[in-house]
This record gives C-alpha cells, structure tokens and sequence, in this order.
C-alpha cells in the first residue's frame, strides 16, 4: 500500500528555503562534470564520469519547483542519453504516457539555458 505524507506548510517552506538554487547548482556541476570526463583521458575518464553520475543521482534526489529546475532535470535526463536524441516511444512503446513523457523532455529541453 502506498501511503503519502504532506508535510506541514511551514516544514515545506523550510525545507524549500534550503533548497532554493540547489538544482540550478547541480545542473551547473553537471556541465562541468560532464565537459571533465567529455576531456579526460582514457585513464582519467571512469573517475570522472562516476563524478558526472553522482551529481545525476543527486539531481534526482531534489524536488525541483520550477520550469528551470525541471530543466536541470530534463538535462540530467539527456545525460543519461549521452545527449543523443532520446526515443522514448521506440524504447518503452507507444502509448499516451510514453508520448507526454516525451513531450514534455523535449519542450523542457528547448527551453532556456539548459537547451
């Protein structure tokens, strides 16, 4: 059984407050991460693509609020597609969901400076 929890106004606001530039942050420490191992060596590449990864993991564990944060998330996203064109619906079947999902990755990705 899945069971949510709301939090109380005020610990959302708290919580939000501390978190305020934090995906913008990651998103930044994405493209340098991503530009290091996109320029290391085939020595230095694992290390620096685990780095990469990590700052995806932690993009994925921060609620985003905005367009801009769904943005860094939506790079993240292209990340993991090594920013290839991402083929949702060839991947996972062409259903409603699948083509939204799509959608919605590509308006996100055309947008703004994460584009």
């Amino acid at each position: 059984m899945l069971r949510v929890v709301h939090p109380s106004p005020s610990t959302a606001r708290r919580k939000r407050a501390a978190q305020v530039g934090l995906v913008r942050a990651l998103g930044e420490e994405l493209d340098a991460a991503t530009a290091a191992y996109e320029s290391s060596s085939a020595k230095e590449f694992d290390s620096a693509y685990k780095k990469a990864k990590a700052v995806v993991e932690r993009i994925v564990a921060v609620p985003a609020t905005t367009i801009e944060e769904l943005g860094v998330k939506a790079k993240a996203v292209a990340w993991c597609y090594s920013f290839e064109p991402i083929e949702l619906v060839a991947e996972f079947g062409d259903t409603t969901n699948v083509r939204l999902l799509a959608s919605i990755l590509r308006d996100l990705l055309a947008e703004g400076p994460h584009a």
